[in-house]
């Protein structure tokens, strides 16, 4: 029973007295400011190029988009000429298998 009574006044000793965190929060202020300093000069060239290529690159999306709006559009075929491309292929692909042609 003496030592519960013993362990009180220890716990409540060691609550009553205060803690001294000044070197620990020093320490921590110092390491947490370095390494946010290098995270932000690390970052710092690749921000620097992004922004400075951003407008050239934005330039260069709209030459594209407007020479696909305006180029001329021969990307047409004459149905004929496909339907024989494909009936060339299907007697290509018969007589490769082996089997009866189409």
């Amino acid at each position: 029973m003496k030592s519960e009574e013993q362990l009180h006044q220890l716990l409540a000793a060691a609550r009553a007295a205060p803690v001294d965190t000044a070197a620990v929060e020093f320490g921590f202020e110092t390491r947490l400011l370095a390494r946010l300093r290098d995270e932000r000069n690390r970052g710092a060239a690749w921000g620097l190029w992004s922004w400075r290529l951003a407008p050239a690159l934005a330039a260069l999306v709209l030459l594209l988009a407007a020479w696909t709006w305006w180029a001329p559009n021969n990307t047409e075929t004459d149905f004929t000429q496909g339907v024989s491309i494909a009936s060339t292929e299907q007697t290509l692909a018969a007589h490769w298998t082996g089997s009866a042609t189409p």
